[in-house]
């Protein structure tokens, strides 16, 4: 919301119309509810692949609630280049937020919360 409300106070209106859409429509990809085929991750696929391949930000993942599971799962995107070694070990887990520019055809900048790499079993543990 605080993103919206910052770009609807620095946007001309009718550039704010296209970006509310635009990113209107890339929410409803990523929260569909009812799934006919696998078709229908298609556009939310292709987003995830290109935010994780952009050389400007090092993106090894995404992880976004699942509507199937009311919001209580979770899930994740990974990049292939994690996998090269035929395995996966997860060492560092960062919390970042996001800071956009006026500049609406540019990435975000990220800012790093917090870091941790303890965890206990699946859960987390930040300091």
């Amino acid at each position: 919301m605080a993103t919206n409300t910052k770009r609807k106070k620095d946007m001309p209106r009718r550039h704010y119309r296209t970006y509310f859409l635009k990113t209107r429509f890339l929410a409803d990809q990523y929260a569909k509810g009812t799934i006919f085929c696998e078709y229908d991750y298609f556009i939310s696929a292709i987003h995830s692949k290109t935010a994780l391949q952009s050389g400007e930000n090092q993106i090894d993942g995404i992880v976004y609630p699942s509507v199937q599971y009311l919001h209580k799962g979770f899930n994740y995107a990974f990049p292939p280049r994690l996998f090269e070694d035929g395995s996966f070990e997860l060492h560092d887990v960062y919390y970042v937020k996001a800071k956009f520019e006026k500049d609406i055809w540019k990435y975000p900048k990220w800012e790093i919360l917090n870091q941790s790499q303890n965890f206990d079993g699946d859960n987390i543990l930040w300091s």
